[in-house]
């Protein structure tokens, strides 16, 4: 499962960096990073797992975004806790449930 998080996460921030840029709209580039996070903290059970994704995630896209250093890697972050306090909060959705 892991190793499928490694290239989910890595394959989407090469999308967003190298694909997605040519489909500026007025100046507007879609970002598929969040989208992406919020799918893996719904669909592990750790907390760690998907905070080390997520990380692992916001390095590559700093690494190849124009803003500054910890920009996407922040967000990605907040998208985990976000998630996880939600999660724990109202309880984990029956579409995403292992059975």
């Amino acid at each position: 499962m892991r190793i499928f998080l490694f290239f989910l996460m890595v394959g989407s921030v090469f999308l967003q960096v190298s694909f997605f840029p040519s489909f500026a709209f007025m100046r507007n580039i879609p970002v598929l990073l969040p989208f992406i996070v919020l799918l893996v903290v719904l669909y592990t059970n750790r907390f760690s797992t998907a905070f080390a994704a997520a990380a692992l995630a916001g390095f590559f896209a700093d690494v190849f975004s124009s803003h500054f250093f910890g920009f996407w890697m922040i967000i990605a972050a907040f998208l985990v806790v976000l998630g996880h306090w939600f999660i724990t909060s109202y309880g984990r959705l029956p579409i995403f449930r292992k059975t």
